[in-house]
Formats: C-alpha cells, sequence, structure tokens
C-alpha cells in the first residue's frame, strides 16, 4: 500500500540520527542511509540535512513527514476495514467442544478442511460439562464433538450422525487386575489411576 521506507523515514525524523533510528529498527546505520539515499532519489529531493551532531529535516521533508504519517495511517486504516470485511463475507462453521476434548485428532481434520474450504471459518465454542448440552440445545453451535447418542434429550426432535470415533488404550502393569480383563467399563475404572494412549502412539496398539 506504501513504500516500507517511509517507516524508516518516520523514525528518523523522530529520532534525530541515523544511528538512534537504526537502533530502534534494529538494522545497521550503513544499510538504514542506504534507505534513505534511495528513497530521495526516487523522490527527486532531498528530505533531511545532515551534519555533526544527526541530521534535521528540510522543509521539503517537513511537509513529507507530516503527509507520509497520514499515508501510512490511511492505509493502515483501509487495510484493517478489508480485512474485517472479508472476515464478515466468510460462513462460519461453530464447533462446540469441551475442556477436556483430546486435541490431537481434530487440528488434522481442521487443517485439512480449511485446505479445501478456505472460505469457511471454523469458530470453535468451549463449553464445561454442566453447560455444554444447554447450550447444545439452544442451538449455540452447528457442530458438537461428543456423540451424544442416548442422553435424556435425544427424545426432543433431535438426530444423531456419528461421524467417527476415536478409540484409545489403557497403559498398566501385566500385574494388575485389570490387565485380565478383555473389556473395561467406565465402572472398572472408577478410582484407578491409569496412563492413557492413543492408538498408534505406543508401538504395541
Amino acid at each position: 500500500m506504501y513504500d516500507k521506507h517511509l517507516d524508516s523515514f518516520i523514525v528518523i525524523a523522530e529520532s534525530g540520527s541515523f544511528s538512534s533510528a537504526a537502533d530502534k529498527l534494529f538494522i545497521s546505520r550503513t544499510a538504514l542511509i542506504q534507505q534513505i539515499n534511495l528513497l530521495e532519489k526516487e523522490l527527486g529531493f532531498q528530505l533531511f540535512n545532515r551534519h555533526n551532531k544527526g541530521v534535521c529535516l528540510t522543509p521539503s521533508g517537513e511537509y513529507f513527514y507530516q503527509e507520509a504519517k497520514k499515508v501510512i495511517h490511511i492505509s493502515n486504516t483501509v487495510l484493517m476495514r478489508c480485512k474485517e470485511l472479508e472476515e464478515r463475507s466468510r460462513e462460519t462453521i461453530r464447533i462446540g467442544t469441551l475442556p477436556n476434548f483430546t486435541a490431537e485428532l481434530l487440528p488434522q481434520i481442521c487443517r485439512k478442511f480449511t485446505e479445501q474450504y478456505p472460505n469457511i471459518n471454523l469458530q470453535f465454542i468451549e463449553y464445561p460439562l454442566e453447560r455444554y448440552f444447554k447450550n447444545f440445545l439452544n442451538n449455540n453451535f452447528d457442530i458438537t464433538t461428543e456423540y451424544m447418542c442416548g442422553y435424556m434429550f435425544e427424545d426432543h426432535g433431535y438426530s444423531f450422525v456419528k461421524l467417527m470415533e476415536d478409540k484409545h488404550c489403557c497403559g498398566m502393569s501385566p500385574r494388575h487386575p485389570l490387565a485380565r480383563k478383555e473389556r473395561i467399563t467406565v465402572h472398572d475404572l472408577h478410582g484407578q489411576k491409569i496412563m492413557m494412549y492413543a492408538r498408534g502412539d505406543y508401538p504395541g496398539g
């Protein structure tokens, strides 16, 4: 939108020296002088009077300084407004999730989705368990990350389609009583301390 050398020019004008401005811009003094020399050559007039104690603006440089700040402000305002309009024009899918939802698989799905549908924005809305189902019933999100079949509100006119199921493995000592069971229920895990592995993370599972 504008020549980025204007940013350097303004810092020099407000600092009063190339050395001070170079420190603020994290570039070498030589590189900064080259930028301004190139800018002055493109403009066709001198911006600074150089002297032993630093630099000061020429009359043309003073006027250019005032107008350059306006140009940068207008440019930034235009870009910000365009980005806001672009964001509003994108469709949004609201995804409700619980705080403890496993975030390993979901980012991979979202990344592939965004690559295929760049104009659709994904918004994640996190609710604690005690408010999650109420917000689902109030249509506060479009997709749930929880499989809700069997919950008490299933008869309220809602139907569910399970898109996928993410299975996990439990790690425990071979001598643990649960290790001898072929199937473990939630009740079996009550009061137990276990380590969870996502399928494929552990060489044996």
